[in-house]
């Protein structure tokens, strides 16, 4: 059964990657369709090739998006363009993925690997501790109100303070 196997492959996969401690940089250089958007989605940041596309193309097979697609996708862009581009099943050029805010950055494709792991590289030289409790709050506050969002900024703003990061 397709659920099944979605239960067993994609959903640990997407749960991992949206609960790790450490920033997630997916480097797009071609086709991200299907699953493979959502697992882009899952990603924390992304950097795109000029040449890249994301595609949700579940409808242009008589399916929905999975692996997380419906949530990454809809919080992501909002409710009405999510729900189009997944209807409409067509390809989101790189570009157009940057101003609708899919991706954080395009570039040259011969130059991808080399933005990409520069990008980490400088993100790792940064308090990585705050980066993780922020990319926490972030996540959070995606899904609760302002005064449950601003409760929990108190919480992981303490554990901050009391870490060798803010000490140094």
């Amino acid at each position: 059964r397709i659920r099944d196997q979605l239960m067993v492959s994609y959903t640990p996969l997407v749960q991992q990657l949206r609960g790790m401690g450490k920033l997630v940089i997916a480097a797009i250089n071609g086709a991200a369709a299907g699953a493979g958007m959502s697992l882009a989605l899952a990603c924390d940041l992304r950097i795109m090739s000029e040449q890249a596309f994301l595609m949700q193309a579940f409808s242009n097979i008589a399916l929905i998006p999975d692996a997380g697609g419906t949530w990454l996708l809809a919080r992501q862009v909002g409710y009405s363009r999510a729900l189009q581009l997944a209807v409409e099943a067509e390809r989101i050029p790189a570009a157009t993925c940057l101003a609708l805010g899919l991706t954080n950055k395009v570039v040259a494709a011969e130059a991808l690997q080399a933005e990409a792991l520069d990008w980490a590289r400088r993100l790792a030289a940064r308090p990585t501790g705050a980066l993780a409790l922020t990319k926490r709050a972030i996540a959070h506050a995606m899904e609760v109100g302002l005064n449950d969002a601003l409760d929990y900024e108190g919480h992981l703003q303490q554990m901050a303070s009391e870490g060798a990061d803010f000490a140094e």
